[in-house]
């Protein structure tokens, strides 16, 4: 969906008065994690997106599924729930499968819908996508007053950053961001193929690469995708605070410097507005990141202080929200 450049203001105005521009493909009616609450939930789909399930589902919710369904589980259990598929649950289970729940734990929804006309012909009847619920959407603030109290007070804020965009995709993705969070209705949110997370091939590959600073530089899987992108980069200052992952971004730094940048940097601190020891959660699943409910402790530093005498061409930040105060 193109938007009208010249009328973005208006736009969100019309957001924030409850317009839904961008129709909701969830299924009606609209369900929530909470309303599933005492009813036999079953997962399906062991891959990647599953840990989402774990991390919000079961952790904050207490929906622990009775079974995890995959197409060919690699494991007999899944985080202590029985594995095993969806035919054979079928076979082996005294519960009606109408009246179970089934949370499908895929990334794309034409995925889903693929997995929901297959577990329909096996017997289920009430099927949903794990990015139909909001609480996916929404994963460090849990309380919704406090999101609409932020979403009304940044009107302004929003209109501004949706005038500095420059591509039509990136308009698009906060608009419906905005939508999502004014509505509470989740809406598909357009994203690039995850191997083009740092180096999308749309990007512009003619920018200035020549001094790239990542922030949250993760095990040094940005290495391999400068690598990757066969991009020119003199120097690689990369920024990690989880001290395990710090390590392994280490040893790659130390095995690929000379080859795909000249230099390569690491630092074990987290970027934010100021260098002083903050809270930070870390490994609950959902990305280690500064918080003030954080039970660990991280060393931080500004850009300006760590790169002084640097000239960045270019940087990329992966920082779990803190992005702004790093800016």
């Amino acid at each position: 969906m193109q938007l009208d450049k010249n009328n973005m203001k208006n736009i969100v105005e019309r957001l924030y008065d409850g317009t839904k521009i961008f129709p909701s493909k969830v299924r009606d009616p609209k369900i929530s994690l909470a309303d599933m609450s005492g009813h036999n939930v079953v997962l399906y789909g062991l891959g990647e997106c599953s840990h989402w399930f774990h991390e919000v589902a079961i952790k904050r919710f207490n929906l622990t599924p009775i079974c995890a369904l995959d197409k060919s589980p690699t494991s007999m259990t899944w985080f202590g729930v029985r594995a095993l598929t969806a035919e054979a649950f079928a076979t082996e289970s005294d519960i009606e499968l109408t009246d179970c729940y089934v949370v499908v734990a895929v990334g794309s929804r034409i995925v889903f819908e693929d997995i929901q006309l297959y577990l329909s012909k096996i017997g289920f009847s009430k099927i949903f996508f794990l990015h139909d619920f909001y609480e996916f959407h929404n994963f460090f603030m849990r309380d919704r007053l406090e999101v609409a109290h932020r979403m009304k007070n940044n009107i302004e804020a929003f209109k501004y950053a949706l005038s500095r965009l420059s591509d039509h995709q990136s308009e698009e993705i906060l608009c419906r961001m905005i939508q999502v969070h004014i509505t509470t209705d989740p809406l598909d949110i357009p994203c690039s193929p995850r191997h083009e997370q740092y180096f999308p091939s749309d990007f512009n590959h003619a920018i200035n690469y020549e001094n790239y600073v990542c922030c949250g530089a993760y095990n040094g899987e940005v290495v391999y995708q400068v690598k990757a992108a066969e991009v020119k980069v003199n120097n690689l200052v990369c920024f990690e605070p989880e001290i395990e992952i710090y390590k392994e971004l280490a040893i790659t730094a130390r095995r690929e410097a000379g080859k795909v940048a000249d230099t390569i940097f690491c630092f074990q601190n987290a970027v934010s507005d100021n260098s002083n020891i903050n809270p930070f959660i870390s490994g609950d699943g959902l990305g280690s990141r500064l918080d003030p409910l954080g039970d660990s402790l991280v060393q931080c530093t500004k850009l300006d202080d760590a790169l002084s005498g640097f000239s960045p061409t270019f940087i990329t930040m992966d920082i779990e929200g803190a992005e702004l105060a790093a800016i």
